[in-house]
């Protein structure tokens, strides 16, 4: 009998001992979830542990309305914490100027998240690479140059670009009003409304690969109807967030939206590092023909300069730039 006392008395010790331990572990928890990173941080409301202001989110006013509301009451510099991540949100149109154009060095760098740097292989893009990077200011060189001669060079590369694919769109905008007026008349309206801007957004994708790809695919051909469906998902799932880029013990944890985002970048980036091979096994160092051969020149030429260390130029650089391309016009 006195055995099973001592036993007892040893497992509820044991219980409490656990239950303050992780009544501990939530207070602190608690604490530290409403630390600010600093002391003038902006105020704002309050949030839960882990999940921060996320449930403000699901009320059903749209952000901006939110935002308003917020803005009355904590004033035009705010704060939230989405998942672990805070956030500062300015409102007013002299309070954004100061920040984006008096304080523009101060506000130029991009946030990591797990989203950016897959898609971006670590930050090897144009948007979302660091200002502070000496890198990116040459990577950003580099890409000006490029586009300043494909634009308004002496051979007029883009506006011959365009040209070459304004039959193909016109038969292909041609083709889509003739589906809607067989299908309904009524949908004539509505083609002409709704599904025109739609058609014009695919064929300017399709200028904007011929312009990275030269003339290697047909216009309507079932290639470049594959790069577009690949840059339609790898922006669908990435451009709207995963989990982990708000809460980053979710990086640990594989997620079939993480593993579908991992899938679809080494799938669409794979195919332009192809190209990027290609064109340099063909390149001859000649007139470029494309924007992936206008980089390749203009490297090598700023290279011969000796101004700047190119050798932080790589590759993988020129393929973000390309993906950046098609991925900005999609």
């Amino acid at each position: 009998m006195l055995n099973f006392v001592e036993s007892s008395g040893a497992v509820n010790n044991g219980t409490s001992i656990a239950l303050v331990t992780a009544a501990t572990v939530i207070v602190g928890i608690w604490v530290w979830s409403q630390q600010k990173p600093s002391k003038n941080f902006p105020p704002g409301p309050k949030g839960w542990p882990v999940i921060g202001n996320i449930l403000e989110f699901a009320s059903g006013k749209p952000p901006y309305v939110l935002f308003m509301d917020y803005a009355e009451k904590y004033g035009d510099i705010f704060s939230l914490r989405i998942g672990q991540r805070w956030t500062v949100v300015l409102n007013g149109s002299c309070t954004i100027k100061e920040a984006l154009v008096k304080k523009a060095v101060e506000f130029a760098n991009r946030p990591n998240t797990f989203s950016l740097e897959t898609i971006t292989e670590g930050g090897t893009d144009i948007l979302g690479g660091q200002y502070t990077q000496p890198s990116w200011k040459l990577h950003r060189k580099l890409v000006l140059s490029a586009f300043r001669s494909l634009a308004i060079g002496n051979n007029e590369h883009f506006e011959k670009l365009v040209y070459s694919v304004l039959p193909g769109m016109i038969t292909s905008l041609d083709e889509n009003q003739s589906k809607a007026s067989t299908q309904n008349r009524y949908l004539v309206l509505a083609s002409t409304t709704f599904l025109q801007p739609c058609v014009l957004v695919n064929n300017f994708f399709k200028v904007f690969a011929k312009n990275c790809l030269a003339f290697r695919y047909e216009f309507n051909g079932p290639d470049i109807a594959h790069w577009m469906e690949l840059s339609r998902r790898f922006l669908d799932i990435g451009g709207k967030g995963l989990i982990a880029d708000f809460i980053p013990m979710f990086i640990h944890i594989p997620t079939k939206r993480a593993r579908d985002l991992r899938e679809l970048s080494a799938e669409f980036l794979g195919k332009i590092e192809e190209e990027i091979k290609e064109h340099r096994e063909k390149y001859d160092g000649g007139e470029p023909k494309d924007l992936i051969e206008m980089l390749f020149h203009y490297k090598e030429e700023m290279k011969r300069e000796g101004k700047e260390d190119m050798n932080q130029i790589t590759d993988t650089h020129i393929k973000q730039t390309v993906s950046d391309v098609f991925n900005g016009h999609v």
